[in-house]
């Protein structure tokens, strides 16, 4: 749903020692809005602008 490119530009970071974090982060991040929205797979991708925001959102607030 989020990619660590739309992570970064979303973070204004434009180096590469962060990007095993990152990832683990947009992992996490996909978890939890799982969880928290109640979401199968399907639901998960069926709502895919709240997702996204719900993920970079996630991520951000993780650093």
């Amino acid at each position: 749903m989020v990619t660590l490119q739309e992570v970064k530009q979303y973070l204004r970071i434009d180096f590469e020692d962060d990007d095993t974090l990152l990832l683990s982060l947009i992992s996490t991040a996909k978890q939890l809005v799982m969880d928290v929205g109640r979401m199968d797979e399907e639901r998960f991708s069926e709502n895919e602008d709240v997702v996204r925001t719900a993920m970079l959102y996630t991520v951000s607030y993780s650093l």
